[in-house]
């Protein structure tokens, strides 16, 4: 797989062009990450730890579902505001929901016992959460 080229706050893009790197460099890998999300709080909401593990897959998918939103309006802010000091802006907040997204999803992570059916995708989410992050 073709790894994204990060994003560069300190390089000067056309607005369109920084637009175009966020939309096609991170916005795919978030959506991927808030889709996963999306079915880990599916699964352990029916699962049997549902009581356990239900709350934090539903911090998790909301995490990953402020990012997706954050991403998006990012895409349109970038054209409006094309200077370097907002793209740096721009990754520090990124870096709050991507930090609970993964911090949530390594809490799912400890308490997976019994809920083997799960560890594939919070490993998945637990990967695209770093991938996001090197691509910022």
């Amino acid at each position: 797989m073709n790894r994204p080229e990060a994003l560069g706050a300190d390089q000067t893009f056309a607005p369109d062009d920084m637009a175009g790197r966020i939309r096609d460099s991170l916005l795919p890998l978030v959506k991927e990450a808030a889709a996963l999300a999306a079915t880990v709080q599916r699964q352990a909401a029916n699962g049997v730890q549902a009581q356990r593990l239900g709350p934090i897959a539903e911090r998790c998918l909301s995490s990953a579902q402020s990012l997706e939103r954050m991403v998006t309006a990012a895409v349109d802010g970038v054209r409006t505001q094309p200077d370097p000091a907002h793209l740096r802006r721009l990754r520090h907040d990124l870096r709050n929901p991507i930090a609970a997204l993964r911090g949530f999803a390594e809490l799912l992570t400890e308490d997976l016992h019994g809920a083997p059916l799960l560890e594939r995708p919070v490993d998945q989410l637990l990967a695209l959460a770093d991938e996001v992050l090197e691509v910022m």
